[in-house]
């Protein structure tokens, strides 16, 4: 599977086919907090996130870990209360922690003042789309039955979840029909789930839905197929007739596949 960028336009939805990269394994996002000391006297914002995002990035990288990718400085507060965060290996946490840790315990970053009491970190799953299922037998409905599709993904506690079918979004809020969505909450397992029920399902239902997860501007898509089962329209040809004694009557019946053009009819004939 491949994710790509989403810039929330629709033309960007579920592109990752085209431009996406490989998702990668075994990775987590880590999130720190701490304070500098007499922050006023520093420079404007933008330049005072380029120095520190710089220092953190050489104290974190000199400790050789595996992988330390998308550094940012989240936000910087008017007390100096400083966010960031980045992407590293999984087997890393424990590690990046201690690091940054004793970094606050030092107080001392570069030439940057810490303040050894505040510090806060998070490790939390990157993005991983694991599964899309629909709650009926290789995916076909009968006309008329509720259906349910899942989706589960693995994230921060800032994934969204989208639901297309046929590359349109499904609105439940628009729809003439009940269509309801829903997020599951997060489990043990990090995981989230997404839910799309329709009930009553109707010809126009088919299609392929699609659920799209985006998380920090990542997106991953996985798509289900699903059939609308409908009753056969059986005919018979003939109703009725009348013939004279040692005549012939041919009586057909036929019905067309699933009421489809294109498909064609099945039936027999009786001579």
């Amino acid at each position: 599977m491949k994710q790509c960028r989403y810039d929330g336009s629709r033309e960007n939805h579920c592109s990752c086919d085209r431009n996406g990269v490989s998702v990668p394994q075994d990775t987590s996002r880590f999130e720190c907090s701490l304070r500098l000391v007499n922050t006023s006297s520093q420079e404007s914002v933008r330049p005072l996130e380029q120095r520190l995002l710089k220092q953190i990035t050489k104290h974190l990288k000199g400790a050789n870990l595996i992988k330390y990718e998308e550094a940012k400085i989240l936000n910087i507060t008017s007390t100096g209360e400083v966010l960031f965060h980045f992407v590293g290996a999984k087997e890393d946490g424990q590690r990046v922690r201690e690091l940054l840790m004793s970094l606050v315990e030092k107080a001392k970053l570069a030439n940057f003042t810490l303040n050894p009491s505040h510090f806060s970190f998070k490790q939390q799953p990157t993005l991983l789309l694991q599964s899309v299922t629909v709650n009926r037998k290789d995916g076909r409905v009968g006309l008329g039955e509720d259906f349910e599709i899942k989706c589960i993904a693995q994230g921060s506690t800032s994934t969204t979840f989208r639901w297309y079918r046929d590359g349109i979004p499904v609105n439940g809020s628009a729809a003439v029909r009940n269509v309801t969505t829903w997020v599951g909450p997060q489990d043990s397992s990090d995981k989230l789930v997404s839910y799309l029920m329709i009930e009553s399902a109707q010809p126009l239902d088919e299609g392929e839905y699609t659920c799209q997860v985006v998380d920090w501007g990542i997106q991953q898509c996985k798509s289900v197929r699903l059939s609308v089962i409908q009753p056969l329209n059986v005919v018979v040809a003939p109703m009725s007739s009348t013939v004279q004694k040692g005549s012939n009557l041919t009586l057909r019946c036929y019905t067309a596949m699933n009421n489809k053009p294109g498909r064609g009819k099945l039936g027999y004939n009786w001579t």
